[in-house]
């Protein structure tokens, strides 16, 4: 994905953020009845509960386009009865506080406050918003990670009251089991997303995965997103074969549940029967010593097989009609429902079956239709209710075309209608539609979106009570509306304030045991870290060294930092002077305080990869000034990021040899490092980024291009050679590129020209050109470049601070850009925001945006009323379809959107530190020369930067690896066991 001065970006948000920022409860639905609005980012939602189940579902979404500061209710219905309010600390406690009124002589209420009574009354996670529902419910919007919806069980009477008018010591209470309330939902969220990467690492997957280290303390996850729907595994059975085909299928219309199982393969037919067990039966009457192409419930009570040589009718009665096909020819495909059955044979003749209601069996219309070309696949829809046979059967030929034929008594097997395609169909499917106005012989044009690389098939399904449609190619796909191997992740992880685990161990054994020897009579209660988090200690530190394996989804090695030390970057760099061997590389930080930033030293640790990966052995540690906050293999040594000074490391045997360094090269502090080829981009925390340049020759690093804007860095990705994009703190998106000029000084032989250039305004000699600027609300900690499809275009796929996964699609044509570039214009005027938000001023809030079109606004156009879609479509110079067409395609092609799957294991939590960063690599062959690596800061969330796709200097890796890094504060995993 090269830039260039004109290159124009598609945004689209393929997941919205899932922090609650807010919440309120109010009736906005103009009834009696409850609801909760949530704000997140820019967007409101409105939830209902479920009267029966007590669940939460969102009613409508709506985005403002605009910075949600706060919401309220004009009138909150039900407050003046309030009885008492809920207090939550910064720990997540919460107590019930209830207000002591004056009485008056004659003991009544005044109104006047007398006193505040306070109880405790449980522990939840610590929440932005806390809504009580009057028909007894909680809603716990946290501030990370997931939400919470509980019931009140009591009202915690019974707890030790305390009164303020009461003088007491300072007040201590015990944390006890939740007993007030009890979790009926868990609303899942990812916010903080503080790294993240794109790429595959399931075996059989076409489409990557998006990897993220998202939450906060002892509730953050290590959470894998799969493109798709989320579906439950149920039971799982090996095969004594290659299956072709499988049906179930009932024994008469009546049963209420599927009796057999039909498994076919190229050579025979295997019938299993549904019960207690599932055995093998041989008296079904199916033909078991051929392949079979089709098994259909009849009428009443019989089945019809189709198979290669004919069609076998199995009558209620033990009586089996045979009905052989045309001799020289065979069935090639079919099509059945309840009442039909088609067949087509290898000569091209279509052979059409209806159920005979006298007698029962299928009776052969006379006629035959014979097609051009050879039939790859029929079908038949479903026979409506109340009719007596489907209208219709769809005909596919390799001739590329599709014919609808009719099946109407008195045109049967005419023509209707044909529609050319560009390739030969492999399936077809005739589902039903909501809306029959609809209906019709006449096809309209074709839509595309590409399924994986394997041929399509198609089948009906039905998913609550609603007919579907399930496609599979090398994934499954399910047409519906919704109308409201071995890789292994390092991880460093990293927790301010809290004690280390020997530490703890020591204040726990030192607990147990009173002077003299004596049992005290006290002991201190451990409580759940899960719950109340590891105990904190000021000014110290508790951090480890994960190995993680996110297709086992275990955590198969901890080492844990002592010293006071915390983890700030780690790298993976294979060194030329040990004959390319991969290294694992950590740097850490003692007794680092954030703000005002101090500390005693730093040190660089090095790891020998062993047993596949699966295990590290430490070979020594380096010691330096300061935590290198950035690392990044670069041409055989290691690259590292030391305050404002750049050093380049070889590997030695006692400790790291420093070869080169740049000093003061940004004013700030290195967080991020970026290479390709003999070019180094270090971000710097709040003054953008800069370009270094390598000359072998000389071995010098020499700054010579640098921003204009002191842009506060959270993560960065090299696009190409000569343009960085990146997104800081303010929720920026951006794209700069190098001067022409300034990159071919800069490859030049020899560094004479950049050595004494004249710095411009005490900076580098050369700017950074911005090419493209955008606010997405969210802060960017992520930003990857990949393909989401297989053969699709390159992408930039960003994911942000509040759980927001988006991406950024360059167009190919200017044709495309033209359009969208006009639609977003429409749409400005026919869809403002909600709030009176200016959308130019809001995603220009920081700076004017520049050089991509807004889709979350264009996709707005669906929503629109009909007479507002006619005026723009006609200002477009379109018909109304053909732009929801082009919307619902993307810039250049399908995109996915909404419905990303969140994959995790939730049962076994494991260590409380908070991350600075992760890194993954295959352990067949720990690569490289191309190992990518990522950097921390102690200021902010960081980036997971993927490996490049190509390399200037040697051909590009057989396994993608990526390297991650999320910020100190806070997240660890929370998904799998210990050990």
């Amino acid at each position: 994905m090269a830039t260039t001065s004109n290159m124009i970006l598609y945004s689209l948000t393929i997941q919205p953020p899932t922090a609650t920022t807010q919440a309120i409860i109010g009736l906005f639905s103009g009834t009696k009845e409850q609801q909760i609005l949530t704000a997140s980012g820019s967007r409101i939602t409105l939830l209902r509960q479920d009267a029966t189940l007590g669940r939460l579902s969102p009613l409508i979404t709506q985005d403002l386009f605009g910075t949600i500061r706060s919401i309220a209710a004009f009138r909150l219905a039900g407050s003046a009865k309030a009885f008492f309010f809920l207090l939550q600390t910064e720990d997540g406690d919460l107590f019930k506080a209830t207000l002591g009124m004056q009485e008056d002589g004659e003991g009544n209420l005044t109104g006047e406050v007398n006193c505040i009574k306070l109880r405790y009354f449980d522990t939840v996670p610590v929440a932005s918003s806390l809504c009580i529902l009057k028909s007894g419910f909680l809603l716990v919007a946290s501030e990370f990670e997931n939400h919470h919806l509980y019931q009140f069980e009591q009202l915690g009477d019974d707890q030790v009251e305390f009164n303020s008018n009461r003088d007491i010591a300072p007040v201590f209470f015990d944390p006890q089991p939740s007993g007030n309330l009890s979790l009926v939902e868990t609303i899942e969220s990812m916010n903080p997303i503080l790294a993240s990467g794109v790429v595959n690492l399931r075996e059989g997957d076409d489409a990557p995965q998006i990897y993220s280290a998202c939450g906060s303390g002892t509730r953050s996850h290590f959470r894998i997103l799969r493109h798709g729907l989320e579906v439950n595994e149920i039971v799982a059975s090996e095969l004594p074969g290659t299956v072709s085909a499988v049906w179930t299928t009932k024994l008469t219309s009546q049963d209420k549940h599927d009796t057999y199982i039909i498994l076919t393969s190229s050579t025979d037919t295997l019938v299993l029967s549904i019960g207690e067990e599932v055995k093998q039966v041989s008296d079904s009457g199916f033909l078991t010593s051929v392949s079979t192409l089709a098994i259909q419930q009849i009428g009443d009570d019989s089945l019809a097989q189709v198979h290669p040589k004919g069609i076998r009718h199995i009558r209620s009665s033990d009586q089996i009609i045979e009905w052989p096909a045309p001799q020289h020819r065979t069935i090639v495909a079919t099509a059945t429902n309840q009442r039909q059955v088609a067949v087509a044979l290898s000569s091209g003749e279509i052979i059409y079956f209806e159920l005979d209601d006298a007698d029962g069996s299928l009776a052969e219309y006379d006629g035959r239709e014979e097609m051009s070309g050879t039939v790859t696949c029929l079908s038949l829809g479903q026979v409506p209710e109340g009719r007596l046979r489907s209208s219709f059967l769809a005909v596919g030929c390799d001739d590329r075309t599709i014919r609808i034929l009719s099946l109407d008594p008195e045109s049967t097997l005419e023509s209707r209608s044909v529609q050319a395609l560009t390739a030969a169909p492999s399936a077809l499917a005739i589902i039903p539609m909501d809306d029959s106005l609809l209906g019709g012989s006449n096809s309209s044009d074709t839509n595309y979106k590409f399924l994986g690389v394997r041929p399509v098939r198609l089948f009906p399904v039905t998913v609550k009570q609603k007919p579907r449609v399930l496609a599979l190619s090398s994934k499954a796909w399910l047409g519906h509306v919704d109308l409201a191997r071995g890789f292994l992740f390092y991880t460093i992880e990293s927790e301010n304030n809290t004690l280390a685990p020997e530490l703890r161990a020591q204040l726990v054994a030192a607990g147990t045991t009173a002077p003299g020897g004596e049992k005290p009579d006290h002991v201190a209660e451990i409580l759940p870290p899960e719950q109340f988090g590891y105990p904190r200690g000021q000014g110290r530190w508790a951090s480890c060294i994960s190995i993680v394996d996110p297709i086992g989804e275990t955590v198969i090695r901890t080492i844990h930092l002592q010293e006071n030390e915390a983890a700030a970057s780690l790298a993976i760099a294979s060194f030329t002077s040990q004959d390319d061997e991969s290294f694992l590389v950590v740097s850490t930080g003692r007794d680092m305080v954030l703000n005002p930033r101090q500390l005693s030293g730093g040190y660089s640790y090095v790891y020998r990869f062993h047993d596949d990966g699966r295990d590290l052995e430490l070979i020594h540690k380096t010691g330096t000034t300061e935590p290198p906050t950035a690392l990044e293999a670069f041409r055989g040594r290691l690259v590292a990021g030391i305050g404002k000074t750049l050093v380049v490391y070889d590997l030695g045997l006692k400790q790291m040899l420093r070869k080169t360094q740049a000093n003061d090269v940004v004013p700030g502090l290195i967080v991020s490092l970026q290479t390709q080829g003999n070019r180094i981009v270090v971000g710097d925390v709040q003054h953008g980024v800069a370009m270094v340049a390598y000359r072998t020759e000389s071995n010098q690093l020499i700054p010579f291009v640098d921003d204009t804007i002191a842009r506060w860095t959270t993560c960065t990705t090299m696009v190409d050679y000569d343009s960085v994009a990146g997104g800081d703190k303010f929720g920026n998106f951006w794209i700069v590129r190098t001067p022409q000029q300034a990159s071919l000084e800069a490859d030049e032989p020899g560094a004479h020209r950049l050595l004494h250039a004249r710095e411009h305004l005490h900076g580098a000699p050369h700017r950074l050109q911005l090419t493209a600027h955008f606010h997405t609300q969210d802060i960017p900690t992520g930003i990857t470049k990949t393909h989401l499809v297989v053969g699709g275009q390159e992408v930039l796929v960003w994911s942000g601070f509040q759980g927001t996964v988006g991406v950024f699609v360059p167009f190919v044509t200017r044709e495309d850009a033209d359009f969208f570039l006009a639609l977003e214009q429409h749409m400005r005027g026919e869809e403002p925001s909600l709030i009176g938000r200016d959308h130019l001023a809001y995603r220009g809030y920081y700076e004017p945006a520049k050089g991509v079109v807004d889709g979350d606004l264009c996709e707005r156009y669906q929503l629109l009323p009909g007479d507002k879609k006619q005026r723009i479509a006609a200002e477009l110079d379109r018909s109304v379809r053909e732009v929801e067409r082009k919307i619902s395609k993307g810039p250049n092609g399908p995109l996915p959107k909404h419905g990303l799957e969140c994959g995790e294991a939730e049962d076994h939590p494991i260590r409380d530190y908070t991350g600075t960063g992760l890194k993954v690599v295959s352990p067949d062959e720990i690569m490289s020369l191309h190992q990518p690596s990522f950097s921390a800061a102690q200021d902010g969330p960081l980036s997971l930067q993927p490996a490049p796709l190509s390399s200037w200097y040697s051909p590009p890796p057989p396994r993608l690896t990526f390297a991650a890094i999320c910020a100190r504060d806070r997240w660890r995993y929370h998904t799998w066991p210990r050990h």
